[in-house]
């Protein structure tokens, strides 16, 4: 079974033909999103810390047990 790493990646849209930044990121396992906040840019890092971790507790459908 692959293993998926987990990060932020940066969600992007078409606009006038170009592909631009959204403004949001999204979880690489389950594509939840993420807005920077700019009155605090440190609380994008620990909103992304603490739904990672929810991952790792919480295996869900991605172990196929039974």
């Amino acid at each position: 079974m692959r293993e998926e790493k987990i990060c932020l990646r940066a969600v992007m849209t078409t606009r006038d033909g170009k592909s631009v930044w959204s403004g949001e990121y999204a979880c690489s396992i389950c594509g939840r999103r993420f807005v920077p906040d700019a009155s605090g840019p440190a609380k994008l890092t620990q909103d992304f810390e603490i739904h990672a971790a929810e991952h790792f507790r919480d295996p869900g459908p991605m172990t196929g047990g039974s």
